[in-house]
This record gives C-alpha cells, structure tokens and sequence, in this order.
C-alpha cells in the first residue's frame, strides 16, 4: 500500500494540471500546511545550533525530491579538486545504512554488504574517488571534524546538503532539473518541493542539469544543454548535462563504449528517482528495453527480487541486464558479473571555465592569498 500511495503521488509531483475535488485538494492543502510548519520548526532548530569547521565547505544540494544529479555532479567535483591538490572530503548522511555512527567509507566491490553499512551513495562516491575520503554520519558538522582531523581535509563536498542548515557553508549550489525545476510548485508530499521555492535566496549559484530530451542523460554530441527555465536575479547560473560515458560488467568490470549495446534486447530495472529518465536514456542509445522493472527509491534489494528480475529476463527474451551503479552496490558480489551498469559523466561544456572561476573567487574570499586550483 505503501509504494501504491507514494507511486500515485509521485506521478502528480510533476503534472501542473493534477487537481483533484475541492475535498481532496483541502486536505492536501492541510497536508501541505502542515509540513511547512514542521519544516520551519525543524530549520529554526537548526540555525539555533549552527557549527564552523576550519575547511572550505561546499553544499551541493537541491530543493526538490531526487532527480538533479547532486552524486554525478559531487563525483566530477571532488576529482577536479583532488587533480587540483586539494586534500578534499566527501561528506554524506548515507541514507538506508544500517549504521549510524560517523564512518570514513572503505573502498570496496564487496557490493550488498558495504551499501547497507554506509549508504549506497558513498559507496559508490568512495570506489570512483580513490584521492578523496568520503565519510558518512547524521551529523555533517561531526563528519566534517574526523574528516579535518583523520585526512587533513581543506575541502568539503557536502553531497545533498542544501538542507542541513546546521553546518555553515562558503558557498551554497543548488542543482535543478533545466526542463521542470519545481514538478507542480507544490510542497511534499503533495509535490516534489522539499521546501518552499522562495527559499532559493539562500543559494550562491544555481546548476541547471540537462533539459531531459535525452532522458536521464543527455548523449554524446556536442549540444543538449539546457536553457534557463526562469531568471535568477539573484545568483549566477551554469549549465551542465550528464553524459553516458561506458557500460560496465559489474561494478569495476570491463568497460564498453556507450554504443556497445546499440540493437540488442535488455532488461533494465532501477530504484531510482523519476527511472523513466534512466530508460529513455538507454532507448536514445538505440538499445531495444524490452521489459523494465521499477523499485522504490534506494530498494534494498531482496532474493524475491532478483529472482522477480531473472524470470522476467527469462520471458522476455533479454540478454543483457542493465541498471544504474547506485543500483548496482546493492546487488550481492555473486550477481555483479550478470549484471551491466551505466557509467555516467558530467559536463559543463562551455559553463565550465566561469564555474571554475567563480569557485576560486569564492575560496579566495574565504581563504585570502589561497588558490583554489581545478584539473
């Protein structure tokens, strides 16, 4: 019942034209009512305990539900940085781990068991940064302090910090979808705002990702950026897309380039936010998706489940089996070789060099006579 209600709203979050009778869209609206008040209680609380870590701290974060690409986008920061020779960090809550305490996340393709201890967001931040500690805990301002202690961190990712009002932050990206920024305009659950649109005053910068006409991903030609959906006044705005850079076997397998797959039958299954991205991005490949499975947000994934996945591969006559690398940590390390995932990459094309610019200046302010050095 669950994933019935959650899925039927979900569908709503992004249609402007969704109202219901006027008795049902009272109660949304006290719905609605009723999370801005808790929101705003919970925000006061947090600003009334705000802390300051001795590092440069960078929030990259959202205000909707999902779907911005704020990993990606973390993942191509943090290793320009870390290029650049910055000592940087990652810092993540690490949502669905088992473990609450603050961790430095290890290295590892041992899959399932890793994801379920860290998150599987930071298990996958950790295996493609290899120069970069990525560390999880429910307190940010905690995790920043054994990051700063243990690896000498000067430099703080926080991936999906826009919220997290207890840690003060030098600059402050918030990343929207190019296309549909704000689904209905409406606040959870009965839209995809997690906070009223509004509070975007407090943003340095505004990253808009790929306008969607690709899918998840934009391909790999030369154009697809998006255009701004409304004026900022307020903040700069940079474009960027993200693109499928390979296909791998497993999670650290063998790489095929993005036209690997073109003409051949898959499977491909997801636990993602708004997965139709993820499969119109693999039909723009020219990929036959011939039967699809979906799961709810960070699933973790069961034996029913891969038994659901296998039989369905069976009937439909699938060769390959394809899901996302934040899918793929879950899976147990003795299915990662059955399984092909989707590599993808950031591009800000010709925005880069004024983002680059920009966050020197901003770490300029912050750090006088300090260079903030990309590669």
């Amino acid at each position: 019942m669950k994933k019935i209600v959650g899925g039927w709203f979900e569908k709503r979050w992004y249609r402007k034209d969704g109202r219901l009778a006027e008795p049902a869209e009272a109660c949304l609206r006290l719905t609605e009512r009723g999370y801005l008040e808790m929101l705003r209680r919970h925000q006061a609380h947090l600003r009334a305990s705000r802390h300051r870590l001795n590092a440069f701290v960078i929030s990259v974060g959202n205000i909707t539900v999902g779907g911005t690409g704020k990993t990606p986008f973390c993942l191509w920061l943090a290793r320009r940085l870390s290029a650049g020779g910055c000592r940087t960090a990652v810092l993540s809550r690490g949502y669905g781990r088992s473990a609450s305490a603050v961790a430095r996340v290890a290295p590892s393709l041992e899959g399932s068991g890793f994801a379920d201890r860290y998150g599987d967001e930071p298990v996958l931040l950790a295996a493609a940064l290899p120069g970069v500690s990525v560390w999880v805990g429910s307190a940010r301002w905690k995790t920043g302090e054994a990051a700063i202690r243990c690896d000498g961190a000067e430099v703080i990712i926080l991936d999906d910090g826009f919220q997290h009002l207890s840690l003060e932050r030098d600059v402050d990206l918030v990343l929207l979808d190019g296309k549909n920024p704000f689904g209905n305009g409406r606040l959870l659950p009965v839209g995809p705002l997690r906070e009223p649109v509004e509070h975007l005053g407090r943003a340095d910068a505004f990253v808009l990702s790929d306008d969607g006409s690709g899918g998840e991903v934009s391909g790999n030609d030369d154009g697809g950026f998006p255009a701004d959906p409304v004026a900022f006044p307020m903040a700069p705005i940079f474009r960027f897309r993200r693109r499928v850079r390979a296909f791998r076997q497993g999670f650290m397998g063998t790489r095929f380039p993005p036209n690997a797959l073109e003409g051949k039958r898959v499977l491909a299954f997801c636990g993602i936010a708004r997965p139709e991205r993820f499969f119109n991005t693999l039909k723009s490949l020219g990929i036959w998706v011939c039967a699809t499975l979906v799961f709810p947000d960070h699933h973790r994934f069961r034996p029913r489940d891969w038994g659901r996945i296998f039989s369905l591969a069976r009937k439909s006559g699938a060769s390959y089996l394809i899901t996302t690398e934040k899918d793929l940590v879950r899976a147990p390390p003795a299915l990662m070789p059955a399984l092909i995932s989707v590599e993808l990459e950031t591009d800000l094309g010709p925005d880069e060099n004024r983002f680059m610019a920009f966050m020197a200046a901003k770490f300029r302010a912050s750090r006088p006579g300090r260079p903030l050095c990309f590669r």
